[in-house]
């Protein structure tokens, strides 16, 4: 439909039955979601035109543009009638929001992990290239402390965004019964997979031939603790830092996740699952973080506590 070729329809025919003015609202389990989209916009264009003409009306000080006005306004408004009535009472704010990010969803789903290989591995291992030729010319010999710094910083970068990379695929993987060919989406993400992994890999070892005394391999399953177990008191000071950081963020950004998800289950009734799931991870880390610092006291006696 092109707006700009239609006509103007005559005030004569604007004005009709309420037979004809309040049809029947769609099925909200059947509908297509452009078809709710498109009543969604068009509704709230039809109102945003009678708000313009109401306020165009109370500035306008000639009472034969103003009598017009009125009559093309209650025009406007049996049309905006005609078109929110085509919207089912019983369907809520909550349902028309879910029913279009599934929409959004499949439309996206088949292109998100493509997009995230585009956006965010690519860049991880451009960084990692970069490392790999700064390291290269590097000369240990020489103590060039920038150099090593800066080789070791690209490489925090590229392992940043693979695992930025790696929750993006897990979310569109999820996903995938929203897609036409799922199994298509499924072989997409081990590919990619597969070249996250290769990423993680490439860094280590780099890693390790700036550092020969760090061990462990990410085919590893004991690839953690190994790795813990070869850094120095200094690292394992910075891995303490940033891991009480994390938790730090973390509890705060459950505290007021769970806000929300309160007042979104008050005022639009979202359920009390996504209210437990919040509450299930914060209580994981609260029980893992306190249930770590007495495992590590134990053995501490105060006198042996540094000051």
């Amino acid at each position: 439909m092109d707006p700009f070729s239609l006509k103007p329809q005559k005030m004569d025919k604007v004005f009709t039955s309420w037979n004809k003015v309040f049809l029947k609202p769609y099925n909200k389990n059947e509908v297509d979601p452009y078809t709710r989209t498109r009543i969604i916009l068009m509704s709230g264009t039809e109102f945003e035109s009678v708000r313009l003409q109401h306020s165009f009306t109370r500035m306008c000080a000639n009472n034969d543009i103003r009598r017009r006005l009125a009559l093309l306004r209650r025009g406007e408004q049996l049309q905006q009638k005609r078109v929110a009535g085509l919207k089912p009472a019983d369907e809520g704010i909550l349902e028309a929001i879910r029913t279009g990010l599934v929409w959004v969803l499949e439309l996206v789903s088949p292109w998100g992990i493509l997009a995230s290989g585009l956006f965010l591995l690519a860049p991880g291992y451009w960084l990692y290239r970069r490392a790999a030729v700064q390291f290269a010319g590097w000369d240990a010999s020489a103590d060039e402390d920038e150099t090593s710094e800066q080789i070791e910083r690209r490489l925090s970068w590229a392992l940043l965004l693979d695992n930025l990379a790696m929750l993006v695929d897990l979310f569109f993987l999820a996903t995938s019964f929203l897609c036409a060919h799922p199994l298509l989406n499924v072989g997409v993400f081990v590919v990619s997979l597969v070249l996250l992994t290769l990423l993680q890999q490439k860094v280590v070892d780099l890693t390790r031939r700036m550092n020969p005394e760090k061990e462990g391999s990410v085919y590893d399953t004991k690839f953690r603790k190994r790795w813990l177990e070869s850094c120095d008191e200094a690292e394992r000071a910075q891995i303490g830092q940033a891991a009480y950081q994390a938790f730090v963020v973390t509890t705060t950004a459950c505290g007021v996740i769970w806000v929300i998800l309160v007042m979104l289950n008050v005022s639009m009734g979202t359920g009390l699952l996504p209210i437990f799931v919040v509450l299930v991870i914060w209580g994981v880390l609260q029980t893992s973080y306190l249930l770590t610092a007495i495992k590590l006291g134990r053995g501490t006696r105060p006198g042996d506590r540094p000051e």
